[in-house]
């Protein structure tokens, strides 16, 4: 796939004309304790949620500009998951953080610049269906007799 774009649920998440670059950034970090002489031995290792930074433009009318503009804003404030597709991979589940324009003389008054700050979102299993008002607990038993106060 040689596309270029951003996506929620298949269909563009975002209209854009170029695409001109990405920062992917994906880490873990490993777990040390101390031992004798200074030295340090390693027992885990976690991994951290990516981030990733990509670069748009977005030129033509007012209306498409500010049509891109405004995606940006609610991009950056929902909670849809997004996917990231570049001709050598796709970054699954990740959410806008935040993001910022500009639009300078050299790059000519009617072309926005974007950079987008993505982070990883990792699904994990969903939340149980508690009710306090009845108890999930064994039954009650009877050990034994209980001391009269």
């Amino acid at each position: 796939m040689d596309e270029w774009g951003i996506y929620n649920g298949g269909g563009a998440a975002i209209n854009f004309d170029s695409f001109l670059s990405i920062d992917f950034k994906d880490f873990s970090k490993l777990a040390t304790f101390p031992m004798e002489d200074g030295a340090f031995a390693s027992f885990n290792k976690v991994e951290s949620p990516y981030d990733l930074r990509i670069q748009l433009t977005k030129g033509g009318t007012t209306e498409e500009r500010a049509d891109f503009i405004q995606t940006l804003y609610l991009m950056k404030k929902d909670l849809a998951l997004y996917d990231i597709v570049t001709p050598e991979a796709v970054y699954i589940n990740s959410n806008l953080e935040n993001y910022n324009y500009q639009r300078t003389v050299r790059s000519g008054k009617t072309l926005i610049t974007a950079e987008l700050w993505f982070k990883e979102v990792r699904i994990t299993a969903g939340a149980s269906n508690y009710n306090p008002s009845q108890p999930s607990g064994a039954s009650p038993a009877s050990n034994g007799q209980v001391q009269a106060q």
